[in-house]
């Protein structure tokens, strides 16, 4: 029963093993940065899932790692090696990552903070990049500013135009400039709001592990 039981599981693993021939896209967290790295596996190179996935991490993400399995987290060995390529062929783009990986050098205490600087670095990338534009001729230049008719452009200036008709166009010039301004806040916000995820999701990643 165990010569049969070891047949068993040896037919099972090859037929894993031919399932995920081929590259795979495998996704892995880094536990320091909270990235999740979209990491191609070629495993159609003669390598073993293990060997295979260990040196695509090491590869994408430079040096050697310490790469856990789970949950239940464990060290990565060849079982786990191939259920996570096996994740990677069967499971949806949304579904947290299975493998992730972590530096010696961080755990150690040799390498700074600077996963964190970069997360604050980030949000002052973010805080930076707000512009509003001051002119109607400054929001043109950015984009903010529809194409106007030539009716739209002519209104207001002409020469024998009268008071009413002069300040109408004022109050066109006023609107659209209004209009820019609110367009560049609300991107500016839709930026904050995307940012505040990512920090969001690298903060649920560094507490995979």
């Amino acid at each position: 029963l165990g010569c049969v039981t070891r047949s068993v599981r040896r037919t099972l693993a090859s037929t894993m093993e031919a399932a995920i021939r081929g590259g795979l896209t495998c996704r892995v967290a880094n536990a320091h940065s909270g990235a999740i790295h979209e990491i191609s596996v070629p495993v159609d190179s003669g390598d073993d899932a293990y060997e295979a996935l260990s040196r695509a991490v090491e590869n994408a993400l430079g040096g050697e790692k310490i790469v856990l399995y789970g949950p239940p987290w464990r060290s990565l060995d060849a079982a786990g090696a191939r259920a996570a390529l096996e994740d990677a062929r069967t499971a949806s783009g949304a579904a947290p990552p299975r493998v992730v990986a972590f530096d010696p050098a961080q755990i150690r205490g040799e390498a700074t903070h600077a996963s964190y600087e970069a997360d604050a670095a980030a949000g002052r990338a973010v805080e930076a990049g707000v512009r509003v534009p001051r002119t109607l001729a400054e929001a043109k230049g950015w984009g903010l500013v529809r194409r106007e008719s030539s009716a739209d452009a002519e209104a207001g200036s002409s020469p024998g135009s009268g008071p009413l008709q002069r300040a109408l166009g004022d109050f066109a010039t006023q609107f659209r400039l209004r209009r820019a301004q609110g367009e560049a806040y609300e991107r500016a916000a839709a930026a904050r709001a995307h940012a505040c995820a990512g920090l969001r999701q690298r903060a649920a990643v560094r507490d995979l592990g």
